[in-house]
């Protein structure tokens, strides 16, 4: 329990956000210094997200449709922001950075189609490398699975996907 007399602008920090945001990062991707993480998403769990991978040393890249949202995530410190209206962010992503794509994408809106992009944006030899809270892309909703932090689907050989329950992180 969080003490009473914690202001709680403090207390807010442990949230579900901050624990599942900084979760998939610490303890499901666990990406090294320098790689890039792309995340799709800059509410409460992307933008914990964006911190972990900033504090871990990798290179985030933050896709949100909303400007101000955007700002924060650079203001937060991601390498890229990108605007998913402007084109596909996989294409984006390879546009700016000139990679071939990312070694995480962490995807934080639970909406199918934004799943598939987060799929898009990962390297080609890229394996179980997707860490998405929320749905997957086959309409089941992870949070219905009972008693279990993350459940793997693998698309085929090359891609596992784990979905994050709340704050299992």
């Amino acid at each position: 329990k969080i003490p009473d007399d914690v202001p709680l602008e403090f207390a807010a920090v442990f949230g579900c956000g901050a624990l599942t945001g900084q979760g998939a990062v610490f303890n499901v991707a666990k990406p090294r210094p320098g790689e890039y993480v792309a995340i799709f998403g800059a509410g409460g769990v992307g933008l914990m997200a964006l911190l972990g991978a900033a504090c871990a040393g990798a290179l985030p890249i933050v896709v949100d449709p909303l400007p101000h949202k955007r700002a924060l995530a650079l203001e937060l410190g991601a390498v890229l922001a990108i605007e998913p209206a402007a084109g596909e962010p996989a294409a984006q992503i390879t546009e700016q950075l000139g990679i071939r794509g990312v070694a995480f994408a962490i995807e934080a809106t639970a909406v199918p189609s934004v799943v598939l992009q987060a799929l898009d944006a990962l390297t080609p030899d890229v394996q179980d490398s997707l860490r998405f809270y929320g749905l997957n892309p086959y309409g089941l909703a992870v949070d219905a699975v009972h008693d279990e932090a993350f459940v793997t689907f693998f698309l085929d050989d090359s891609v596992g996907v784990v979905g994050l329950k709340d704050a299992d992180g």
